[in-house]
């Protein structure tokens, strides 16, 4: 392996980084060969090892990965019992000879038959008293028994034995007899063993099955740090390996652990993770047989209150977020949240105050943010302005992906400009929002109970259909009773003879267009509105002040418009300065309650009316501001909320219309007040706001010429105020985002994490595995890589780089044979995976391995991964079979035989993004994706 810049300290590479160059070759891939070492009293036929995860690894994955020449962790997220339980039925999946074949005695019943058929998978029973036999229990004479049954009645009785385990003698008495099972006797007719010819047909069919000395398949199972019950338990039942699993080897638990298991047990030890040359000697030292590299270190964090844009542009704390949730990204497209980190945090958080952000952003000082970095002097930066030395480019880079620590005062972070899509014209139908309501071809019922102009009649129609008063007056109301065949009736009999049922107006408008009258009340809604009143009774209410005379009445007007409803009041409220618009009409406010959340700090807008074209945008600003704005201060218009979601939608309202918002969070005047938000339209924007939203409006020209947002067709440029470095501890949260890798916080355009977000520490893979190839290599101790593997080619380049086999989880869930469930999604299927540091694997049984062994209420953990669904792959076999080809390729392409001949004749060399942009299918729309090649 030849590579000078590799000797860098200060470079780190991982797989994506390099490639392996081509060199001449005689080698053809078929003829590749995989071995390699596990441990060195280990072999495997390929480098391939399934990871100690719950939902990659148990019995089945460990079996199948042994009869395709490689290896399984059994993971530890089970009681140790069952743990060993696990391990029992891989040794006993195959032999070569059965050598303690599980017996039941001729007075035993079914229900213990069937127990230790389903506890160890098996099917065949041998019958024994005292060790001599005297029948056998097969599946066959099992298939209609019942619990009461005993083995003597169902047993067979006359079996063909055999005196030895030679392989062609068995094969001969099981072909001749036609049977399937050969057990073993002695000249005392004890038994010693059993021969199936299932072993005997896998012996064929997989030839490159790892077994040990009595023909067994190979398997391992993952132990916590002093955990020696689980370790006990694990060596009895003739484990191969045993995986010391943590997620930093280097530290003082593990290597005791290492040291005590070796002293006690004669078994193999696998023990990990490190990333660096000392981390593996201290391993080495301590008696690892083979040492597991990698250590997923962390890198981007923000606290646990920045606001996250979701996709109907309403906000979200980032500690609320959730997997699956979408999300608005720094090219404005919504993608998808595919990971959440959360994680104790102590060190440096960047402060950073900017312009036009709701509040304060903190952040880790490592963490990506897009931005323009000034390379000029603060005080022309606080004289001249950043839009001067925006438009300059010798002074700055342009835009870019900026670690926040980097930045200063007077540099620039962004947002996303949206412009306004084409919507159709959008019409309501009420009845779709109110069902239990009657309605015809125009009007529905508007329910003003109380308004019947005969209710002496009611008694009448009661006798007449042998009902109650009450009921009579529920339908005479419009309100369905249970009994649907009653109501029909009765509405029957009351349209024959014209019956009067309530006072007009009693209906409302069923149709309502979404106008500009409709959108201008929907903005003095969420400015004033709410609803109040009885399940059936409710009120739609507007709170003005009692001298905003003009507003009671345009709201009474808008109502009357567009749902032809006269009977609105104004009700003035004499100890307070203020009144209320009242609408008496349960479908008008039952509409209204369900098109919008209720209640302050939730109020947002329905995401269909953020799509309207501008005049209809226009006037719902209008009504919202004429609400709840103020257009006086400063040659500012403003609106308040205490909702953050409403907040960032009338934010992004007034981008669409072409302005430049600002968010600014106010302090709260007292500590049982909610936080307000402040959305702002200053400078020149001002002026424009004025002439477009109120244009018969008389106002004073804001003459300010300091620009400290601006925009250009992408985005929206805010400059950064203050930034404040402080030493603390806290709370870190990160998220991964498809595609366009990036989401917004606090309004800020900030980099997806990749895989190092949590703790801050770690090495790239590649640089990791060549590190510890120092030690191991030295002393001659197998290095497995373990993280950083998304397809075949990555495995070439870990095993040129050093390692002798490497250890996949991704990869190898979602197939037939991993645990978790199958889930059915979009006509697709998937099976359900985790990381061992989810919150919900920490739950189980792995929060030893992220040294929190000790909490105990859920709420405490700290997840160091995550929980999702996987595409479902199908076999094991069929993706060994893609990954082992895709590696013999490579080799083939390096002129290597052999592993041992890949570490010394591949030679690397680094790429570029652009490079490995172009390593990838680009310029094309991928419709069918290879067995080996996925981008999701």
């Amino acid at each position: 392996m030849k590579f000078s810049e590799f000797s860098e300290k200060t470079l780190s590479l991982t797989f994506d980084d390099i490639l392996l160059l081509p060199a001449y070759s005689d080698v053809i891939p078929k003829d590749v060969d995989l071995s390699t070492k596990l441990t060195n009293n280990i072999s495997l036929h390929i480098p391939l090892v399934s990871s100690a995860m719950d939902t990659v690894t148990e019995s089945a994955t460990a079996k199948a990965m042994a009869r395709q020449g490689g290896i399984g962790i059994i993971h530890k997220n089970m009681t140790p019992e069952k743990q060993a339980e696990e391990v029992i039925k891989v040794k006993r999946a195959e032999y070569w000879m059965i050598t303690n074949p599980i017996t039941v005695s001729p007075t035993d019943s079914m229900k213990k038959v069937f127990e230790l058929r389903e506890k160890f998978g098996v099917s065949t029973f041998p019958v024994t008293i005292r060790k001599k036999l005297i029948g056998i229990l097969t599946k066959r004479d099992m298939r209609y028994a019942k619990e009461n049954d005993k083995v003597k009645n169902l047993m067979t009785k006359k079996i063909v034995t055999a005196l030895t385990d030679d392989y062609e003698n068995a094969r001969k008495i099981l072909h001749k007899n036609k049977i399937e099972k050969l057990p073993i006797v002695d000249s005392k007719r004890e038994l010693k063993g059993l021969i199936t010819i299932k072993d005997i047909e896998n012996k064929e069919k997989n030839p490159l099955a790892n077994k040990d000395s009595k023909g067994r398949l190979l398997v391992g199972a993952a132990v916590a740090i002093k955990d020696f019950k689980r370790v006990k338990l694990l060596v009895k039942a003739e484990t191969d390996v045993l995986v010391v699993d943590t997620a930093h080897g280097h530290s003082k638990n593990v290597i005791e652990t290492v040291k005590q298991i070796k002293k006690e047990f004669k078994i193999q030890i696998i023990a990990g993770n490190v990333a660096t040359k000392k981390g593996a000697e201290a391993l080495i030292e301590a008696g690892a047989d083979a040492i597991k590299v990698g250590i997923g270190p962390g890198s981007i964090c923000l606290e646990k209150d920045a606001l996250i844009t979701m996709g109907d542009y309403t906000a979200k704390k980032i500690k609320d977020v959730s997997v699956g949730d979408k999300i608005i990204t720094h090219k404005n497209r919504k993608r998808t949240v595919t990971k959440k980190y959360e994680k104790k945090y102590s060190g440096k958080i960047c402060d950073i105050n900017v312009n036009g952000s709701p509040q304060n952003i903190k952040i880790t000082p490592n963490h990506p943010v897009l931005a323009i970095h000034f390379e000029t002097e603060k005080e022309k930066i606080a004289k001249l302005g950043a839009k001067y030395y925006f438009d300059k480019k010798k002074h700055n880079k342009g835009l870019e992906w900026t670690e926040a620590g980097k930045l200063n005062k007077g540099d620039i972070l962004v947002i996303p400009r949206t412009t306004i899509s084409k919507i159709e014209k959008q019409v309501f139908d009420l009845s779709e929002f109110l069902p239990e309501h009657f309605f015809d071809e125009e009007k529905v019922w508007s329910n003003k109970i109380g308004f019947n102009s005969n209710p002496k009649s009611y008694n009448d129609l009661a006798e007449k259909f042998n009902t109650t008063q009450r009921i009579i007056g529920n339908i005479v109301h419009g309100k369905k009773s249970f009994d649907m065949n009653l109501n029909q009736k009765v509405n029957q009999y009351l349209e024959s003879v014209q019956y009067s049922r309530q006072i007009e107006p009693n209906k409302v408008n069923r149709f309502v267009e979404l106008n500009e009258d409709l959108m201008k009340l929907f903005g003095y809604f969420i400015a004033e509105g709410y609803v109040t009143g009885t399940k059936n009774n409710r009120q739609l209410c507007f709170a003005f002040s009692k001298y905003e005379i003009e507003y009671h009445q345009e709201v009474i007007n808008l109502v009357k418009k567009n749902f032809g409803y006269e009977s609105s009041k104004i009700i003035k409220h004499k100890t307070r300065n203020s009144a209320t618009v009242h609408v008496f009409s349960n479908a008008i406010a039952s509409f209204f309650e369900r098109l919008f959340p209720l209640g302050a700090k939730n109020k947002k807008i329905p995401e269909t009316l953020l799509k309207q074209k501008p005049s209809l945008l226009r006037k719902f600003v209008k009504g919202a501001f004429n609400g709840d704005g103020t257009i006086k201060e400063f040659r500012r218009a403003s609106y308040k909320t205490v909702s953050p979601s409403l907040a960032f939608q009338i934010s992004e309202i007034l981008i669409r219309l072409g302005f430049m918002p600002s968010i600014n969070c106010e302090e709260k005047k007292k500590t049982e007040w909610n936080k307000c938000y402040r959305i702002s339209v200053s400078g020149k924007q001002y002026n424009r706001f004025m002439e477009t939203i109120y244009p018969n409006k008389k106002f004073n020209e804001s003459k300010s010429e300091g620009q400290q947002v601006w925009a250009d067709e992408e985005y929206i440029y805010l400059t950064i105020k203050s930034v404040n470095h402080t030493e603390k501890e806290t709370t870190v949260y990160n998220l991964e985002v498809d595609e366009d890798n990036s989401y917004l916080a606090n309004r800020i355009a900030v980099h997806n994490c990749t895989t190092r977000v949590i703790s801050g520490v770690g090495v790239p893979q590649l640089s990791a595995i060549m590190e510890t190839a120092k030690a191991c290599s030295k002393v001659g101790i197998p290095l497995i890589s373990d993280g950083g593997i998304k397809y075949s080619g990555d495995i070439t380049k870990a095993l040129a780089a050093g390692a002798d086999s490497v250890m996949l989880g991704g990869l190898f869930s979602g197939t037939e044979e991993a645990p978790g469930k199958t889930i059915f999604m979009y006509n697709r299927k998937f099976k359900q995976y985790r990381g061992m540091g989810s919150l919900s694997a920490m739950e189980l049984g792995g929060k030893d391995r992220y040294f929190q062994s000790e909490i105990i209420d859920k709420g405490k953990f700290v997840p160091e991964g995550i929980e999702g669904i996987v595409p479902f792959k199908g076999k094991l076999s069929e993706v060994i079979h893609q990954l082992t080809g895709g590696i013999k390729s490579g080799m083939g392409y390096c002129g290597a035989k052999n592993i041992a001949e890949l570490k010394k004749k591949a030679e690397f060399t680094r790429i570029s993004y652009s490079g490995l942009q172009e390593s990838h299918p680009h310029d094309v729309t991928i419709t069918d994706e290879a067995p080996n090649y996925s981008r999701s």
